[in-house]
């Protein structure tokens, strides 16, 4: 369970509760696969937005050290307009990091939970048993048999002949 669940957050936990008693098992799978599959989405989406602003607060950089370049402080109204600009788009860049390294780490706590919960905490699979199944193993067998039709043969004691039998057990 272990290995399925490192593969796929709540794949083992869900397999783990195939038996009919544990079927807490199948619902804790489920929420655990929903859990991660939503906030890698929100991670995803959330790096996704950094990365825009970054770009969005590098152009005003470039832009604001163009304008400004020759003026220190700027001295302009677009100057300190661009300046204003980049300076509220750090804040705003600031802010959306925070976002996605905290989501990052809740994913990662979640994924680690995911993995302790799948080693520690999920029982090997009870499967339900009918009271007619016998619990052999599979296997053939087969034997050889004399034949005890060939001693019918009236007067003729020339031998003996043999049949061969197959046995199957399942």
């Amino acid at each position: 369970y272990f290995n399925r669940s490192a593969v796929v957050p709540g794949w083992g936990q869900f397999t783990s509760g195939k038996d009919y008693d544990y079927k807490f098992r199948r619902i804790k799978g489920g929420i655990v696969f929903s859990a991660t599959l939503g906030l890698g989405i929100f991670v995803a989406v959330s790096y996704r937005d950094y990365l825009h602003t970054k770009n969005e607060v590098n152009d005003k950089y470039y832009l604001s050290n163009l304008v400004n370049y020759p003026y220190n402080p700027s001295q302009s109204i677009g100057g300190l307009y661009l300046s204003q600009q980049f300076n509220s788009g750090v804040l705003d860049l600031d802010q959306k990091w925070h976002t996605f390294t905290s989501a990052s780490l809740a994913f990662v706590g979640l994924y680690v939970f995911n993995l302790i919960d799948a080693y520690f905490f999920t029982g090997p699979i009870t499967k339900p048993s009918a009271t007619n199944v016998s619990e052999k193993n599979y296997h053939l067998k087969a034997y050889v048999l004399p034949d005890r039709g060939a001693n019918l043969n009236l007067g003729a004691t020339t031998g003996s002949s043999y049949v061969l039998e197959y046995s199957f057990r399942f």
